[in-house]
C-alpha cells in the first residue's frame, strides 16, 4: 500500500528518522481520557486496565475530523477467484494471495486450499484507507471462514466508527473494539461455538494528522507530519514501513512472533480458541507510525514472511548484523527477544535490498526474483507485490 504523504506542524510531532517522535504535548492533553465501550459488541478484553495499556502509548495528537460510515471510493479484496489473480489499483494499492503447496495428482486443487489468508484495502472519502490481512490458522473451510468473517468485520467496524476519532490515541481504542467486533462475527449463528475456525489479524487505518492554523496560512513547514498509519495486530502477520525520503525499511511489529521456535504458533488468534471459547490475545499489539510522501505500507502473512526468515534461508545469526556476530547459531540467542530482534533485522534488510530497491549480484536466488532495472515504475505497489511472490515460490519450489 502507497501512501501520498506532505507535512504537518512542529507542534504536533517531529520524526527522528526512524518512525518514532518527538512531541510537544500540553499538560491539558495528557489527563487520561474515558473510553466507553460498545454495549452492543461483548468486548474480548476483561481486564479494563490491560485493554488501556495496550494503546496509552498512541500520542494525544488531533486529527482531521472524519465521517461515520464514510462513503468507500475503491476497493481491492481477495483471493475470489481460483487463479487467485493480482488485484492493483492505479499505482496506489497491490494486493495478491497465492498458495505455495503442490499440485497432487488425481486431484483438482492444489493440497492446502482452500486458502485461508484474505485481504481488504479500502480507500474512502476525507483521504481515509482501511486495511486490513487474515491469515486463518490450520486448513480447511472452517479458517478460510474465519478469515473472512474478520477480514469484513474488521473494515466495517473502523469505517463506521471513523467519526469519532477525535485524536491518534482514539484511533487504537476503536482498533480494539474492532477486535472484539471480529470475533462475534466469527461466532455469530454457531450452535456450537467451537464449530467457528480461527484467524490471525493485521490491520488498520491511514488518514490525517490536522494541520495547526499557522501551517495552513504557510504551507513551509517541512518537517512535522501529515499522515498517520496507525494498526493491530493479533497473531503473526507483520506490517513494515518503507521511508522513501530515507529509503530506509522499519519492522513496526517486532517482536509479534512470541514463540520463534514453532511456527505453527501464531501467539494469538480471534475465535473460540481458548476457556469457555475466548479468542487468545496473547502478542495483540497497537502500533503507528508516521508517513511521508511516497512512503509504503506492506502487510505480510506468515506465508509470506516465513520465506523472508534468515532461519528458513540458511542463514546464521551474523548474517543478520555485526550486532548478532557473537551468536553461535539459532539455539544460542540469550532470549527469545534476541533472536526475533536478528530476524527482524535480517527480514528489514533482505526486504529493502533484495525485493524493494533491488540490484542485481550473484545470488541465485535474486536472478530469478529480477527482471526489471530500479526505478519509479520498479518501485510501484504493484512490481514489490510481484517480487515478493516471486522470491515465496523460488524458495519453497524443492517443497512442491
Amino acid at each position: 500500500m502507497e501512501e501520498n504523504n506532505n507535512s504537518n506542524s512542529k507542534d504536533e510531532g517531529q520524526t527522528n528518522g526512524n518512525g518514532h517522535s518527538n512531541l510537544k504535548v500540553s499538560d491539558a492533553s495528557k489527563k487520561k481520557k474515558k473510553y466507553k465501550l460498545d454495549d452492543t459488541v461483548p468486548s474480548v478484553f476483561p481486564d479494563e486496565e490491560v485493554r488501556l495499556k495496550l494503546f496509552e502509548h498512541l500520542e494525544t495528537i488531533k486529527v482531521k475530523k472524519m465521517k461515520k460510515n464514510a462513503k468507500v471510493l475503491n476497493t481491492i479484496a481477495g483471493p475470489y477467484e481460483v487463479q487467485y489473480p493480482l488485484d492493483v489499483l492505479q499505482n496506489l494499492l497491490c494486493g495478491r494471495s497465492i498458495s505455495t503447496y503442490p499440485h497432487i495428482p488425481g486431484k483438482p486443487n492444489r493440497d492446502g486450499d482452500p486458502i485461508c489468508d484474505s485481504y481488504t484495502v479500502q480507500l474512502l472519502e476525507d483521504d481515509v484507507a482501511v486495511a486490513v490481512v487474515c491469515d486463518g490458522c490450520n486448513w480447511g473451510r472452517r479458517p478460510m471462514v474465519a478469515s473472512n468473517a474478520a477480514k469484513s468485520a474488521f473494515s466495517e467496524y473502523i469505517r463506521n466508527h471513523l467519526g469519532d476519532i477525535d485524536e491518534l490515541r482514539d484511533a487504537g481504542h476503536y482498533l480494539l473494539q474492532a477486535l472484539s467486533y471480529c470475533h462475534l462475527k466469527i461466532i455469530e449463528g454457531k450452535e456450537d461455538i467451537w464449530e467457528a475456525g480461527t484467524t490471525t489479524l493485521l490491520g488498520g487505518v491511514l488518514f490525517r494528522i490536522k494541520k495547526s492554523k499557522e501551517e495552513v496560512k504557510s504551507e513551509k513547514d517541512k518537517d512535522s507530519f501529515k499522515w498517520v498509519w496507525c494498526g493491530i495486530s493479533i497473531g503473526d502477520c507483520k506490517a513494515f514501513h518503507y521511508n522513501a525520503a530515507t529509503k530506509k525499511l522499519t519492522d513496526v511489529t517486532p517482536n509479534n512472533r512470541k514463540n520463534w521456535k514453532d511456527a505453527k504458533d501464531p501467539g494469538g488468534r480471534l475465535g473460540p480458541y481458548v476457556g469457555n471459547g475466548e479468542p487468545d490475545l496473547r502478542n495483540t499489539l497497537v502500533h503507528r507510525v508516521f508517513c511521508e510522501e511516497n512512503d509504503l505500507i506492506l502487510i505480510l502473512s506468515d506465508g509470506v514472511h516465513d520465506n523472508l526468515d534468515p532461519q528458513v534461508l540458511g542463514k546464521d545469526p551474523k548474517d543478520a548484523g555485526e550486532q548478532f556476530a557473537h551468536v553461535k547459531d539459532w539455539n544460542s540467542f540469550k532470549d527469545d527477544i534476541e533472536a526475533e530482534a536478528a530476524k527482524s533485522a535480517y527480514m528489514s534488510n533482505f526486504l529493502i535490498r533484495d525485493l524493494i530497491l533491488g540490484g542485481q549480484d550473484d545470488e541465485k536466488l535474486r536472478s530469478k526474483v529480477f527482471s526489471a532495472t530500479v526505478g519509479e515504475e520498479s518501485l510501484s505497489p504493484e512490481s514489490i507485490v510481484q517480487r515478493i511472490m516471486k522470491h515465496c515460490l523460488a524458495v519453497t519450489a524443492k517443497g512442491r
